[in-house]
């Protein structure tokens, strides 16, 4: 059987419910798997819920940080969803992200004179965690943007130097804090970002504390995740792995771990053996 433990839902930047999403899981086979929408947990009732113990549901969170200027964001697996440190870092990191969505509306009104009606930013400012793909949303409705990947190169890229997020120590020392495991999440980049590891984060987040690192990924190559595994071994690290579901958000497929489509069963993703503890 398989497992997929890195998934969205409309509670951060997905297209689907928690309960749409248990629903396509469970008919893809996939009966282990964690929602690690980003920097909420508000996701995490309705799901467990949802599934009904139909299946192994870990619960999860992803956490937006920054970290030696450059993004990073660590998951965090295995926790109770009112753990005190796990809510009080996600309350600053709501609060950074809402200076964000403030700074990049003002980017594009003063660089490109684009502002958005007051129903619009209503809806925008209604979202649990409000991200770049909801600013997105409005942009291609407008037709100044043709896709995700266009609108950020068009609009969003120019103003991630001025984005403010919480530092990986805080994100890593509250999920150790609450009992739960750290994992890194896509070392090489995220969604059109350029596969390139930084080689001088390692060392820092093993001094914080980190405990895994998610080796296969949607939009890594096999030859790319074989060597985040002989990495994350050879410094004794877990082995995580997720597609990074958005729904319709992305054009990613539930349950992919490797961007060649093959499947990779849960036996290979050590997490889940530590996750059991």
């Amino acid at each position: 059987m398989f497992a997929d433990l890195h998934l969205h839902s409309k509670f951060s930047d997905g297209s689907d419910t928690t309960e749409i999403l248990v629903e396509k899981l469970l008919a893809a086979g996939i009966t282990t798997f964690a929602l690690t929408d980003h920097d909420t947990v508000a996701g995490l009732p309705s799901l467990i819920e949802a599934a009904n113990g139909r299946a192994r549901v870990i619960t999860g969170v992803e956490f937006s940080c920054m970290e030696q200027g450059k993004s990073c964001h660590i998951l965090g697996f295995g926790f109770a969803p009112d753990a005190p440190s796990i809510l009080r870092a996600l309350a600053h990191g709501q609060e950074l992200r809402r200076e964000n969505f403030r700074r990049r509306l003002a980017h594009l009104e003063h660089n490109h004179g684009i502002v958005f009606s007051p129903e619009e930013l209503a809806w925008l400012s209604a979202k649990n965690s409000v991200s770049r793909a909801h600013i997105m949303t409005l942009l291609i409705r407008h037709g100044y943007a043709d896709s995700y990947q266009d609108g950020m190169e068009k609009y969003m890229n120019a103003c991630k130097d001025s984005e403010v997020r919480l530092g990986a120590k805080e994100a890593i020392t509250a999920i150790l804090d609450a009992g739960a495991i750290p994992v890194w999440a896509h070392p090489l980049g995220g969604e059109g970002e350029a596969h390139e590891f930084p080689e001088g984060l390692l060392p820092t987040l093993l001094a914080y504390g980190i405990r895994g690192m998610e080796c296969y990924y949607s939009r890594y190559t096999p030859e790319e995740c074989d060597g985040l595994i002989k990495l994350a071994k050879r410094h004794g690290l877990l082995i995580s792995g997720g597609s990074d579901y958005h729904g319709t958000n992305k054009t990613v497929a539930l349950g992919t771990l490797c961007a060649d489509g093959h499947p990779v069963s849960r036996e290979r993703l050590t997490v889940l053996e530590a996750l059991k503890m």
